[in-house]
C-alpha cells in the first residue's frame, strides 16, 4: 500500500473546507438576490401617460 492510502483525512481540514465552500455559495446567492432586487426596482421615471390628468401643464397652454 502506498503511504497516501494509509493516511487518514484531516477532519478539521474537511470541516473548514466545507464551511469555506458553504460561505462562498451563500455569498453568491446573496449577491444574485441583491442584483435581481436592484434590477427589478430601477425606476427610470414615469411616462407622461401615467400621470394624473391635472398634474402636468397642458403643452398647448404654454405657447
Amino acid at each position: 500500500m502506498s503511504r497516501k492510502a494509509r493516511e487518514h483525512r484531516d477532519p478539521t481540514g474537511s470541516v473548514l473546507t466545507g464551511f469555506w465552500a458553504l460561505g462562498h455559495i451563500i455569498t453568491l446567492l446573496l449577491l444574485g438576490a441583491t442584483a435581481l432586487h436592484q434590477h427589478g426596482s430601477l425606476d427610470l421615471g414615469s411616462s407622461r401617460t401615467d400621470l394624473p390628468r391635472g398634474s402636468a401643464p397642458d403643452l398647448g397652454s404654454l405657447s
